[in-house]
């Protein structure tokens, strides 16, 4: 049987995408973490899609940011 390499994200409640703001700053690995998280919730827990949901978190609070 294959294993599967999982991604960890964190178990905290989701917080708001705008969440430390700085004002054009590069959105933290704690902060993309937070909105893959809510990503995966709002999929249904679904597993699989990791990389995807933290590609699209970074790229949503950068766009936010810009």
């Amino acid at each position: 049987m294959k294993s599967r390499k999982r991604m960890t994200l964190s178990p905290s409640a989701p917080a708001e995408a705008a969440a430390g703001d700085e004002g054009g700053a590069p959105p933290s690995p704690e902060e993309i973490s937070k909105r893959a998280y809510e990503l995966y919730l709002a999929r249904d827990r679904e597993e699989g899609h990791a990389l995807e949901d933290w590609l699209k978190a970074q790229e949503e609070l950068s766009r936010h940011r810009a």
